[in-house]
């Protein structure tokens, strides 16, 4: 009994983030409202931006199996590197989300809806701490993250991209990346008090 609410309470905030990281990582609309931005900062326009954004989200979702040609070989090998972590990354949010929710029909049946209702709490706790925590971190210096994701996640060097001569690094510069995962978290963090607050 113990073994499955810890389970169930470990499981639920990378699943809840997870969810919402490939929300927004696919919605084009809060890419548009970067690019608002890349656009005043860089030599890029909104309108051939989101042209190119949207070519990169076909091929990283599967539904083409083609680029542009205007992308070099390393930033085509990236992009094939980044759509195989893609792939990775739905399997483990399918995996934690049938354990999350085999883990919590599990605990209404044999405890009732009392039971289900603490577990949630609990991992909405855990969930909002963790959250806070890095939101927080984020804040003060997301080069850090920046850095250690790439190190840890690519065993290549292709995510160094030149800015003066590559188009992708432009299309999608680190603060990019930065206003993205602080969404995330500002996202996550309100289901968390919104969850937390009626249970």
């Amino acid at each position: 009994m113990k073994l499955i609410k810890f389970i169930a309470i470990i499981l639920f905030p990378p699943l809840l983030f997870l969810l919402v990281m490939l929300f927004f990582a696919f919605n084009l609309g809060f890419y548009q409202k970067q690019y608002d931005r890349i656009e005043a900062m860089q030599s890029i326009s909104k309108t051939n931006a989101v042209l190119q954004a949207q070519g990169v989200y076909d091929y990283l979702g599967g539904k083409t199996d083609q680029l542009a040609s205007t992308y070099t070989k390393r930033e085509q090998l990236h992009l094939a590197d980044i759509r195989n972590i893609i792939f990775y990354v739905k399997l483990a949010t399918s995996v934690l989300a049938i354990l999350s929710l085999a883990a919590f029909l599990w605990l209404y049946f044999k405890n009732g809806i009392a039971s289900l209702l603490k577990v949630l709490f609990w991992s909405n706790i855990v969930s909002l701490i963790i959250a806070l925590i890095l939101i927080g971190s984020l804040a003060l210096d997301f080069s850090w993250l920046f850095l250690l994701f790439h190190q840890i996640m690519f065993r290549n060097d292709y995510w160094q991209l030149d800015p003066s001569t590559e188009m992708l690094i432009n299309l999608f510069p680190p603060q990019f990346f930065a206003a993205l995962i602080i969404k995330v978290f500002l996202v996550t963090i309100i289901i968390n008090i919104a969850i937390i607050c009626s249970v």
